[in-house]
């Protein structure tokens, strides 16, 4: 199950290799790469906004630039971080063997895989796009950029600066294998986190659909007996899914905090740089942020409704007819449920769809500020 999910955090590192030393020697070189390449966007980022004659588009293009790849390597580095806690959380996900398996299962899984590709195809082609497009005119770009101020760079996706002179010979090609690598893995990366948090939500309410139709079952069985023992199952899944829900915030909840604030900073800067000069790596952040945005508020606004919607499921079923410790059993289904699972980000509240709105809000917020002060 979710094998499209498994096999890329597996090839950008986040989960770890069968083999040890491959897998400690892919993250070293990958970190190692990635801190390289932000702390040169960084430099080349306090460079722009320290030199006086540096024009608007190339300022907002460094920062929202820097806000980005910073978001990203928050991402990986939290990811490796919480790898343990994360498979752990996936293998219980999982699990449908101690209370079995919905039929929809072979056909939602099918469905994320779908989806993950497609999500991870859109990060992989865009930053492979901006890479090929800015290679393609990089003598010209280069030409240009220095006719304007004098700022050493390569990184054609992000720009960087380092003290040292590298846009010439080997040192050009290195340094621009080693950026490009860097630029397009933290894409990849960025996706996965949100894939993993689609992927485990999606996994939690098909185990909350199949818990509704549990408790359906039991309450038309004759045998009050077998009732009971029916419905201290269905307490028995309800707590398992509850313990799901905390290993859920558990991984993700910290990793998820830059959501709330730097997704509308990142937004807003964005479209004030579309405003001054249309460039097809600020539409592609645009698209890109608008969309895990888009998919954390959904995936938050449906973990709380379907967990809610568990206790008006059982209360609308006869259960006024059953005998008292029916009536107990269902009343503690009930009263849980009244308390939604959510999907926190951090201590700043949960997701849902009035957060995602909030994060368009504060966007256009930040562009209207930054024309006002232009």
């Amino acid at each position: 199950m979710l094998d499209a999910l498994y096999n890329y955090n597996r090839l950008c590192g986040i989960w770890p290799e069968q083999n040890r030393i491959e897998d400690v020697l892919k993250l070293t070189i990958n970190i190692g790469i990635v801190m390289y390449v932000l702390i040169g966007i960084i430099l080349y980022m306090l460079h722009v906004m320290s030199d006086p004659v540096a024009n608007i588009t190339t300022i907002t293009d460094s920062l929202y630039s820097a806000q980005c790849c910073s978001n990203f390597c928050f991402n990986y580095i939290g990811c490796i971080v919480l790898r343990k806690t994360s498979m752990k959380f996936f293998k219980n996900v999982c699990n449908f063997e101690l209370f079995g398996a919905p039929s929809t299962l072979k056909k939602v899984d099918a469905h994320l895989n779908r989806n993950v590709k497609i999500l991870v195809a859109y990060c992989f082609a865009a930053s492979v796009s901006v890479n090929i497009y800015y290679l393609v005119t990089y003598y010209s770009w280069m030409k240009k950029h220095e006719e304007a101020y004098e700022i050493h760079h390569c990184s054609y996706a992000c720009c960087t600066y380092y003290p040292y002179n590298y846009n010439s010979g080997i040192s050009l090609v290195f340094h621009t294998a080693l950026s490009a690598y860097g630029f397009i893995l933290l894409c990849f990366t960025g996706i996965l986190y949100i894939c993993a948090s689609y992927c485990g939500i999606e996994y939690m309410v098909v185990k909350i659909e199949h818990l509704k139709d549990m408790v359906s079952e039991v309450l038309i069985i004759d045998d009050p007996y077998r009732t009971l023992q029916g419905l201290k199952l269905c307490i028995r899944y309800h707590i398992h899914i509850i313990s799901l829900a905390d290993e859920l915030n558990e991984c993700y909840s910290i990793i998820s905090t830059p959501a709330i604030f730097f997704y509308s900073a990142t937004l807003g800067i964005c479209f004030f740089s579309m405003t001054e000069k249309y460039t097809t790596k600020a539409l592609l952040v645009i698209v890109g942020y608008i969309l895990a945005a888009f998919i954390l508020g959904v995936c938050g606004q449906k973990l709380a409704d379907t967990s809610e919607s568990l206790g008006f499921s059982a209360y609308s079923m006869e259960w006024y007819d059953a005998d008292l410790s029916i009536r107990q059993y269902i009343l503690f289904i009930i009263t849980r449920s009244q308390k939604p699972l959510t999907y926190q980000a951090g201590s700043f509240g949960a997701f849902s769809l009035p957060v995602f709105m909030n994060i368009i809000r504060g966007a256009y917020t930040y562009m209207t500020m930054q024309s006002n002060m232009k």
